[in-house]
């Protein structure tokens, strides 16, 4: 069952996200190309793992693992009680967000044709921080899925208008468990400090990713069990 912490984490995210994207925060006074950005469209762009995949990995090289969720019972709670790739009964966290934001829920970045309008989901499951998950979309590739977009923004509006449109823009992201999971998996007694080493790396791969998207552009960051 599980715990009510998880449900509280939960629930914050989703308000967390949709209040960084529906209203300007200003806590250190904006500069005037700062509240012209708040003007532009805002977008999401979701970076994670199989807390937030909608699916991309069927688009994918998948493996045994990860086509699991392209099957019943996965999905068995939504409408046409079908799988669409998304490690739940139903709907994962971003949808939830959409829902809260009265958009549809964005759909696979991978997925021929996806809908970008509102931003774009790279999130992949069983990924993580750290280049160590065989057949699955990591940080790295996430990244530069996220720089194509941006690339795309560029063309069709104009690099300033685009560089304001990001630096409007939500980045969720929700990476880090399946890099400790298979640590501890392969290293069960690990002493202390081969642990906080280990952290270290995670958050080190993290940290370079999020300068990034700094760098494009992202100012708005939301978080979920790093």
């Amino acid at each position: 069952m599980a715990s009510l912490s998880y449900y509280s984490s939960f629930n914050v995210i989703i308000l967390v996200a949709t209040l960084l994207l529906t209203n300007p925060i200003d806590c250190f006074g904006e500069s005037k190309q700062e509240q012209e950005a708040e003007k532009n469209p805002k977008l999401l762009f979701v970076i994670g793992d199989s807390l937030y995949d909608p699916g991309n990995n069927q688009y994918f090289n998948a493996t045994e693992k990860t086509r699991q969720s392209y099957s019943w019972p996965y999905g068995m709670n939504l409408n046409h009680k079908k799988a669409t790739g998304r490690a739940s009964d139903g709907f994962v966290i971003p949808d939830f967000i959409a829902f809260s934001l009265e958009i549809t829920p964005l759909q696979p970045y991978l997925q021929s044709g996806a809908d970008l309008a509102h931003g774009a989901n790279f999130a992949s499951a069983g990924s993580g921080c750290l280049e160590i998950h065989p057949g699955v979309m990591n940080l790295k590739m996430q990244l530069s899925n996220l720089k194509k977009v941006a690339k795309s923004l560029e063309q069709n509006l104009n690099e300033q208008k685009a560089k304001q449109v990001l630096k409007g823009s939500v980045y969720l992201i929700g990476l880090g468990a399946n890099d400790y999971f298979e640590f501890n998996k392969n290293h069960p007694n690990a002493s202390k400090s081969e642990r906080i080493k280990y952290v270290h790396m995670v958050l080190g791969n993290l940290t370079m990713g999020l300068e990034e998207m700094y760098e494009m552009g992202g100012r708005k960051f939301a978080f979920q069990n790093v």
